[in-house]
């Protein structure tokens, strides 16, 4: 059992799969970072265009962090945005971080 999990989600299906191995893996003492990292794209003129709105990454993690709490797991939930293809690579540096914080 751990203390501190770090898990990032998303719109896929795999993200119920994922918040159910956190109730499990979560002593009742411990807590849970939920991240969520907006992804945009850049364009070739210097844009950036976002694949989802605000409002949804942040219903994302609400709905995340309230199924967690529900079950009795302290949990934050932090939404980011980072470029398209950094993800796994932000999610990576966010598990090396000595507090997991979600590096807000």
């Amino acid at each position: 059992m751990y203390e501190k999990l770090l898990v990032a989600v998303d719109h896929s299906e795999i993200t119920e799969r994922v918040l159910g191995a956190a109730r499990g893996l979560t002593l009742s003492s411990g807590e849970v970072w939920v991240l969520h990292l907006r992804e945009r794209e850049a364009m070739a003129r210097g844009g950036m265009v976002a694949i989802e709105t605000p409002d949804e990454a942040q219903a994302n993690i609400d709905a995340a962090v309230d199924e967690l709490t529900n079950s009795g797991i302290k949990a934050h939930g932090v939404v980011r945005n980072t470029i398209f293809g950094y993800a796994a690579r932000e999610i990576v540096e966010d598990a090396k971080a000595p507090t997991t914080s979600a590096s807000s």
